[in-house]
């Protein structure tokens, strides 16, 4: 059964200035730290146009990491989606 806590930011060196780590599940064998991007979304890739925040749910994608030892490590970066309020192109957030 995966253990979830909350963990300060210094548990994660190297972690970029704009990136939130939110959780770490530990389980056994593996281990998921959970990192939310803080970057406003960008102009729209399309059209260059103002965004929105669009949806209310965010989207997570999984990188992997160098493991420890026999443990596996991957990383979930949440992404905001965003809307364009000209072309009305929907994108998600640069990581």
């Amino acid at each position: 059964m995966p253990v979830t806590s909350k963990i300060p930011q210094s548990a994660a060196p190297g972690l970029p200035s704009d990136y939130r780590l939110i959780e770490q599940e530990e389980s056994t064998g593996h281990i998921r730290y959970t990192v939310k991007c803080l970057r406003p979304l960008q102009l729209c890739p399309h059209c260059g146009g103002v965004p929105k925040p669009w949806g209310s749910k965010a989207t997570g994608r999984v990188f992997a990491d160098f493991p420890r030892g026999t443990t596996t490590v991957d990383i979930l970066v949440i992404a905001r989606r965003g809307r364009c309020t000209q072309c009305k192109a929907t994108y998600l957030q640069e990581l």
